[in-house]
């Protein structure tokens, strides 16, 4: 499975409800005293909110709604007491460790309610955000055009220094405009940050009191404090790098490198792969951005400088040699992106299904076509560059095209919840003792679902002489118990099992236990994943 290999660094992992008391739809025959909510990864302190209305739109919890400071995968408040019999339902908001807003509704009632509230408790989120999409979508093209020239100026064309003064004075208006474009990108994604995690007005944005608590409160915050230091720091390199004469100017043009790689850095600080803070996750996103720095920095190099340089100087032999320069380093980037990908889309696509049926996985399968046409331009490009046979041309601009266009899908994908909580339904087949025992739970996400368990001999004839199927369900990421039941026998060697039996959406495990006439025991476990949509 090759989903997320392009981009997955800015694909979101947005927080989703494992568990919640109440429930969605549960009924209670004395009002309830508290309210929780747990997600499947902590949250941030800022900007949560919960309340909970009755019919009419009023209040009735006591306005205590706080993140749990021991457990901050939790979202709690306190409910006034004595509850009138009716429908209620509590409206959620909280950021989550990747820094994006996400909201919800839960509906419950006490007593005879009467006609129940028909309200989704999923997690909402608009399908594309316009401002955060083109903010960071500016941003992106930014960075990774300022990094990947200067890495093509540093390290891919000519090695003496005459040469390499050449470039950097032919690039360097293309160089500043990157720098002032990223400059107005992290400026701008504080205000577009805040409103997004407000979900205000413009107007409302620009208030003094919220931006301070983005830049306070925030991991996003705390990371564009850093982002804009490292922006002052650069702003100094370039003008001392276009002020020194070519001897010392080098030295400046490779501190103006090193920065732009650690706001690379930076940028892995606040995607979806820091969100268990985990050195591994943050280490493969930094190597992904870098890599696509390199690749897509060095086409413009290519479409940019080396015909400005031709111009003046008719060395054709150069131009071929600074192409299969290129061509090894972008050999080096393809590799790790491809690998830096996979190991993303094993964290945030649980299987094909999702990959074919959810939001997400359908705008990484539309980007992983782009990325195929562009790896087979690169491989004509390549095999232009051994031959050293007619200027690359035209399809050079075609793959930085398509570049652009996989950057925009990125900046969607912001906006989308990994495939991660919608996995689909799931078919599962073991074999022990001669049997096979095959399980299907439909449509596997927190709640109700049905359970059919296919009991086959080796000649995969249905089993007539079943006593008895049990099933044993565990939630596997964190210790909730076990809840069991029994399988009724819906056709011969088919059983089935309807019922609320998965309350938390992760990692689960459910053992069969089958004893037929004979008194045999087969018992064979099944480990999958349940969605909570």
């Amino acid at each position: 499975m090759i989903a997320a290999l392009y981009f997955p660094s800015i694909a979101s992992a947005h927080a989703y409800i494992v568990k919640s008391t109440p429930y969605e739809n549960e009924t209670f025959t004395k009002s309830p005293q508290h309210i929780q909510v747990r997600f499947d990864e902590p949250v941030q302190s800022a900007f949560h909110s919960l309340q909970v209305l009755d019919e009419l739109g009023k209040r009735v919890d006591l306005n205590d709604g706080k993140v749990n400071k021991q457990n901050p995968s939790i979202l709690e408040g306190n409910l006034k007491p004595n509850l009138p019999d009716g429908n209620y339902h509590i409206v959620w908001k909280v950021v989550s460790s990747d820094g994006h807003s996400v909201n919800g509704v839960i509906p419950f009632s006490v007593g005879d309610a009467g006609s129940k509230i028909n309200t989704s408790s999923k997690p909402t989120q608009p399908l594309s955000n316009t401002d955060v999409m083109g903010t960071y979508w500016i941003e992106y093209i930014s960075l990774f055009l300022f990094v990947g020239l200067l890495f093509f100026g540093l390290f891919v064309y000519k090695n003496d220094k005459n040469n390499r003064t050449i470039a950097f004075n032919k690039t360097k208006g293309l160089l500043l405009l990157s720098y002032f474009g990223l400059l107005f990108s992290v400026l701008l994604s504080l205000i577009v940050e805040t409103k997004n995690y407000t979900n205000g007005t413009w107007q409302a944005v620009f208030h003094k009191n919220l931006l301070m608590e983005t830049i306070n409160n925030t991991k996003f915050g705390s990371v564009w404090i850093i982002q804009l230091l490292l922006l002052m720091v650069l702003a100094n390199s370039l003008y001392m790098a276009c002020k020194k004469e070519q001897k010392n100017a080098f030295y400046w043009w490779l501190s103006a490198f090193v920065i732009g790689a650690f706001l690379l850095l930076a940028k892995a600080f606040i995607g979806h792969a820091a969100t268990e803070n985990e050195f591994l996750p943050i280490l493969f996103d930094f190597i992904h951005l870098l890599s696509v720095s390199i690749w897509l920095g060095g086409l413009i190099g290519i479409c940019y400088l080396l015909p400005r340089v031709q111009i003046e100087k008719e060395a054709n032999a150069d131009y071929w040699k600074t192409i299969q320069r290129y061509s090894k380093w972008a050999t080096i980037s393809v590799t790790l992106l491809l690998v830096s990908g996979i190991y993303a889309s094993l964290n945030y696509i649980p299987n094909l299904y999702s990959l074919l049926h959810t939001n997400y996985g359908k705008v990484l399968c539309g980007k992983i076509l782009l990325f195929l046409v562009m790896l087979v331009l690169g491989l004509i490009h390549f095999i232009k560059g051994r031959r050293s046979k007619n200027k690359l041309g035209k399809s050079v601009w075609i793959e930085i095209s398509i570049g652009i266009v996989v950057l925009a899908l990125s900046s969607l994908l912001t906006n989308l919840p990994t495939a991660m909580e919608s996995p689909g339904p799931f078919t599962g087949v073991k074999q022990n003792k001669g049997y096979s025992i095959s399980l299907h739970a439909t449509p596997n996400i927190v709640g109700k679902n049905t359970f059919t368990i296919k009991i086959k001999d080796k000649n995969h004839k249905n089993i007539t002489s079943i006593q008895q199927v049990t099933l044993t369900f565990k939630n596997t990421d964190m210790n909730m118990g076990n809840n069991t039941t029994q399988a009724k026998q819906a056709l011969t060697g088919v059983y089935e099992s309807k019922g609320f039996y998965t309350n938390m959406a992760g990692h689960w495990n459910v053992k069969v236990h089958i004893l037929t006439d004979s008194l045999d025991s087969i018992d064979v476990s099944f480990n999958y994943i349940v969605g909570s949509r």
